[in-house]
């Protein structure tokens, strides 16, 4: 073997499935992470951890629904006690790639290795960074998503770890891809809900979403004092899109916004408390909706 020969390593034979570790865990998980992160949470990062790539014969792909069929947990869950508090401290970040947002999956809080044996710190709030952090990749086109974070998130956290896809390029992409139109058309002289939208396109799309973005994020809610983010604004618009072709009005949505908050919802010195507990919010809104075609009826019938 001569000095310029090139060397190959090949490991003998590929691990299986069922001898691959977790990452290690100390006392201050028990002590002190779940108490944070919430059991769901935790157990729904190992899980995420188990999923990600490693070869392209593990790699795992995943529509929102069917990932959280297999973490066991209701759609509500999952966005409200699973994503935000594995967000804030750190033990996942996103970024899109190749049509499909990407939950990247660190070994440790943060991504570093001297965290695995410290409390958890959090570094931002889902309920208020991630709706500016996704409007602010949306704009730059996706080209700057592996950050996905403002500088005053605190540590930085590298874009690299284990990740898998969920959803695929034939599902809606996320909600700041549509931009505001200032020509979207106006229904306002209508006297007839049902003829005045037959004709809805993309401009009263638009209006819809931008309604959906300045209403349901005012009105609806979660969990005590948690308004929805941009993944329920994307599902309600969705929903909406499907369930109601003729009868969208970004004025509907306001009022069923509203109807949401007041339904659901109460202010007390404590801020914003659910009166019910939702596990199907999108579900929830499309309700009000419906209520809320009633009442835009009534309301241009005394006109």
């Amino acid at each position: 073997m001569s000095a310029n020969t090139k060397v190959i390593f090949e490991v003998a034979a590929k691990r299986e499935r069922s001898e691959l570790t977790l990452p290690i865990q100390h006392f201050i998980a028990m002590d002190d992470w779940v108490n944070k992160l919430g059991h769901q949470a935790y157990i729904a990062w190992l899980k995420f951890y188990t999923y990600a790539d490693r070869t392209e014969s593990q790699r795992f792909e995943s529509s929102l629904t069917k990932l959280c069929e297999r973490l066991g947990v209701s759609k509500g869950t999952f966005y409200s006690k699973v994503i935000p508090p594995l967000w804030d401290y750190g033990f996942i970040d996103f970024k899109e790639r190749e049509g499909f947002m990407t939950i990247v999956v660190y070994s440790y809080p943060q991504n570093r290795y001297e965290l695995a044996t410290r409390p958890l710190n959090k570094i931002r709030d889902y309920a208020t960074e991630w709706e500016s952090i996704n409007r602010d990749r949306g704009k730059a086109g996706g080209k700057k998503s592996a950050k996905l974070r403002s500088d005053s998130c605190g540590s930085k956290i590298e874009p690299a770890g284990s990740a898998y896809n969920i959803g695929s390029k034939n599902e809606p992409k996320g909600g700041s891809k549509i931009e505001p139109n200032n020509n979207s058309k106006s229904f306002n002289n209508s006297n007839d809900l049902i003829d005045c939208l037959g004709d809805a396109d993309k401009s009263i799309h638009a209006s819809v979403y931008q309604a959906l973005q300045k209403h349901a994020k005012k009105n609806c809610y979660v969990l005590d004092n948690t308004p929805i983010g941009s993944w329920y604004i994307d599902e309600i618009y969705t929903m909406l899109i499907n369930q109601f072709p003729n009868q969208l009005d970004p004025e509907v949505v306001q009022l069923a916004a509203e109807l949401y908050f007041d339904r659901a919802c109460a202010v007390t010195m404590e801020g914003v408390i659910m009166k019910l507990e939702l596990q199907n919010p999108v579900g929830y809104f499309r309700f009000c909706y419906e209520d809320a075609i009633k009442q835009w009826k009534a309301k241009r019938a005394k006109k």
